[in-house]
């Protein structure tokens, strides 16, 4: 697996790899799974869980901000051709509607890698 910036293609079995390797165990207990990885974009799913949802049914916020965060760094992972050591500067969402007994596709497209 890819572990450093380089050349190499990260490869959606890398990405799932990197979730095993680097996240915490209440982020791997999300259930999330690379669908697909290019080179500066990632397609991670988010399953449905009725564990993950709040009073009236709806899928809680801090679940789905959690998978978008981690789905950004394997979107980045990807973009530098491996996983490096990175944490979150900013973060911001907004949600239209609520999602209610469905999985959430979460789709990165890096626009900058910041400073290296």
């Amino acid at each position: 697996m890819p572990s450093s910036v380089h050349d190499e293609r990260v490869t959606p079995e890398d990405a799932q790899a990197i979730l095993r390797q680097y996240f915490a165990p209440w982020i791997q207990e999300l259930g999330l799974r690379v669908e697909e990885v290019g080179e500066r974009h990632a397609l991670v799913r988010l399953p449905w869980s009725d564990t993950l949802a709040r009073e009236g049914g709806g899928l809680c916020g801090q679940a789905m901000m959690a998978a978008a965060d981690t789905a950004t760094v394997i979107a980045i992972s990807s973009a530098r051709g491996g996983f490096v050591p990175m944490t979150t500067v900013q973060q911001s969402t907004t949600f239209q509607r609520p999602v209610t007994g469905h999985d959430v596709l979460l789709d990165v497209r890096v626009t900058k890698l910041g400073r290296s």
